[in-house]
């Protein structure tokens, strides 16, 4: 890991929007790679509740992937994504989660409702070693609207 790319780590775990901006500015490939933790800069800070630099982020990535969309609730990539792609419902992130477990996790309900009616399977728990399923993904995160 380069020295930016450790920077863009450290901007999204402490929130500083407007480093993270200025370096994105400067270098946009960043957006795109991923981070120690072997998911992208979007999905990290999804991770870190950070909705601000989560809506920085998503200025440099031309296209989110399935799970960064189900993980940041854009519905209209997400909905590309699938239609592109419906095998990719199903499968598992590189970090172990569905793209339903993702929208539930973090109370996308819109999203999660649309990944249901395309075939995305309930009772399909993460490959990860948390072995949770969508719904506990839900309530774990106290988005029991789910």
């Amino acid at each position: 890991m380069n020295e930016e790319e450790y920077l863009v780590e450290e901007y999204i775990q402490t929130g500083n929007n407007t480093a993270l901006s200025e370096l994105l500015q400067a270098k946009p490939i960043l957006a795109q790679g991923k981070t120690s933790l072997n998911v992208s800069p979007l999905l990290l800070s999804c991770y870190y509740k950070k909705p601000e630099i989560s809506d920085t982020i998503l200025k440099f990535v031309r296209d989110p992937d399935i799970y960064e969309s189900a993980a940041v609730g854009k519905f209209d990539s997400l909905a590309s994504n699938v239609y592109t792609n419906p095998h990719l419902i199903n499968t598992f992130s590189d970090d172990g989660f569905t793209p339903l477990g993702l929208a539930c996790y973090f109370g996308h309900e819109e999203s999660a409702r649309y990944l249901l009616l395309k075939g995305a399977e309930v009772n399909m728990c993460s490959n990860n070693g948390y072995n949770v399923y969508p719904l506990s993904s839900a309530f774990a995160s106290n988005n029991a609207d789910i």
